[in-house]
């Protein structure tokens, strides 16, 4: 499994020229790539194994236990959601189109 000394070095690059885009002229700060490796391993311990996994860390103790059925799977809430599947309530987003 691989842990953080694994990664490769990485170089921060700081921009200093504002964008329109985002608030305040910020721009993004890199959450996107924290997101795949940790799938991209959940997805292969699942078809190694046979069982989704859906907390991390994807420790050996856990995918052991989650093999043996000893893990329950965590309830998703999604109250929040009127009927058609929509936010209600102060929660809304617009989408042009």
């Amino acid at each position: 499994m691989p842990v953080a000394p694994d990664i490769p070095h990485l170089e921060t690059v700081l921009v200093t020229v504002p964008t329109e885009e985002g608030p305040f002229g910020a721009h993004a700060v890199a959450e996107p790539p924290g997101f795949g490796p940790p799938a991209a391993i959940a997805n292969a311990v699942e078809h190694a194994v046979g069982v989704r996994i859906k907390e991390l860390p994807l420790t050996g103790e856990r995918v052991l236990a989650a093999v043996r059925g000893e893990i329950k799977e965590p309830q998703l809430d999604l109250s929040f959601l009127g009927e058609e599947g929509r936010p209600r309530g102060p929660v809304g987003w617009q989408t042009s189109g």
